[in-house]
């Protein structure tokens, strides 16, 4: 009787214990999902030429800082002079680190119509009037890819 009794409750231990752990692992799978982008590995040339397919999205795009264009803000085209002149306006609202030309850099974040006003207001942008008129000129109405996250790239050659 004392056997059986002890194997009932190894059993069960073994059970819960499965359980906790698929439950857990399940949990820690919808924290990875949050933070991660939903469209892992967008193309920046999707970004540029279709943009009502990831509007509204969390992107992951990989490239070249094309040109500086503010403290915050520069183009981003696609990785190594592919034969396409892509490229996409990325403002970068978490800026840690300074980003340099030519430099290859990973950036998450969402990709949205570019209305200055709203950027402004939601992020407490505080551009010179040069750069807020150069990047309005150019930019206004285009997607924009809003980075909450931006990386430098180690190149291996």
């Amino acid at each position: 009787m004392f056997n059986r009794l002890k194997k009932s409750v190894k059993t069960t231990s073994i059970f819960a214990i499965a359980t906790a752990t698929l439950t857990l692992g399940l949990g820690a799978c919808n924290q990875d999902e949050a933070m991660y982008p939903e469209n892992p590995g967008t193309d920046v040339e999707d970004v540029a030429e279709e943009p009502g397919t990831v509007v509204g999205e969390q992107v992951e795009l990989m490239g070249e800082v094309e040109e500086i264009i503010g403290p915050n803000a520069f183009r981003l085209e696609e990785e190594r002079g592919l034969v396409d002149d892509d490229s996409v306006l990325v403002i970068d609202v978490a800026a840690t680190e300074p980003i340099e030309d030519d430099q290859e850099v990973r950036v998450i974040g969402e990709v949205r119509p570019l209305v200055i006003a709203d950027l402004e207001r939601e992020y407490d942008l505080t551009w010179d009037a040069d750069i807020r008129e150069q990047i309005e000129a150019e930019y206004e109405g285009e997607p924009v890819v809003i980075a909450e996250s931006t990386m430098l790239v180690a190149v291996t050659e």
